[in-house]
């Protein structure tokens, strides 16, 4: 019983996390051309059950989020903000880097588009 009642009290709202993320999985579709990084561990040999086994090519799904989305692998283990700091920090700055080279180019295009409408829309 003890263990259950651990359980609880980590889990105040009583959420089934395994069909939430069943769920997200399922219904997921691309979001655009927005940078990300899906850092995955590879247990290797010392998998304990199916999910860690297969932990690298499962989690290459989120790759068809994005055509700019890239996979790192470590082997690290699960803890990857706290075994693989730089890592994750220099992931972090990558990602950001790039959506705002994505944004600027966003922002040339709809400029271009705007000002094309306006002296279309001038001319008529």
């Amino acid at each position: 019983m003890r263990s259950s009642t651990a359980t609880v009290k980590l889990n105040k709202e009583h959420r089934d996390y395994v069909a939430v993320e069943l769920y997200a999985w399922t219904h997921r579709h691309r979001i655009g051309r927005i940078p990300m990084t899906v850092i995955t561990n590879d247990y290797g040999d010392n998998w304990e059950n199916h999910e860690q086994k297969t932990n690298v090519t499962g989690q290459q799904g989120g790759l068809v989020l994005s055509p700019l989305a890239r996979q790192i692998v470590v082997t690290s283990g699960h803890n990857v903000p706290e075994t693989e700091a730089d890592l994750t920090s220099r992931e972090i700055l990558r990602v950001l880097a790039a959506a705002r080279v994505t944004c600027a180019q966003g922002a040339s295009i709809r400029s271009t588009r705007s000002r094309s409408a306006r002296w279309s829309a001038g001319r008529s």
